[in-house]
């Protein structure tokens, strides 16, 4: 691929006309159609800038390399959010099952605990359904922290990866709340 369809694809790439990218290097755009058509080539300063423009580098500019190892396609980015995404789904699912069942078979089975007798000195045994009493009696509480971890970790990128919209849309709530609680106020003073 040569130098000038190479300026001209990342040109299109950036949806930046020619007389842009002419202004950004303070060259005219007949220059610019020049070395796409790969009549002349700019000088090195330009080239130098062309390649900050872009995010390539030199040797992919001028050398007949046709992969840019710096130049990022949007490919490999779509794919690594869906394993975000996934990872995050996954994640905070398993963590949120593993606490969920211990806690639901927590309700089924007794534990004992003792308590302070009233009647006597000493202290009574009574059985209880109670989640804490049952993860300390069955010594489970590395593995109610690793669900609990789990969980969070997932909540986590779920959050990372969708940050802008969560906030959008919390700003979006927030906005109609007050607007709601202004009318309803607004309401009461009529």
């Amino acid at each position: 691929m040569t130098f000038g369809t190479k300026l001209q694809n990342l040109r299109k790439e950036k949806n930046m006309s020619q007389e842009d990218l002419a202004n950004l290097l303070n060259v005219s755009r007949q220059a610019i159609s020049k070395w796409e058509l790969d009549q002349s080539l700019p000088d090195t300063t330009n080239i130098i800038a062309i390649s900050k423009i872009f995010g390539v580098t030199t040797d992919y500019l001028l050398l007949q390399e046709t992969v840019n190892p710096t130049h990022k396609s949007s490919v490999p980015d779509k794919t690594k959010n869906v394993v975000l995404l996934l990872a995050g789904i996954l994640s905070s699912a398993i963590g949120f099952l593993g606490t969920f069942t211990l806690y639901f078979v927590s309700r089924f089975i007794k534990v004992p605990m003792s308590v302070k007798s009233l009647v006597s000195d000493g202290y009574n045994t009574i059985y209880v359904r109670d989640f804490i009493k049952f993860i300390t009696h069955f010594n489970l509480e590395l593995i109610v922290l690793f669900f609990l971890i789990l969980m969070l970790t997932g909540i986590s990128l779920i959050i990372y990866k969708y940050h802008k919209v969560l906030k959008a849309f919390l700003t979006k709530l927030f906005t109609k709340i007050k607007t709601f609680k202004l009318k309803k106020k607004s309401d009461t003073t009529h």
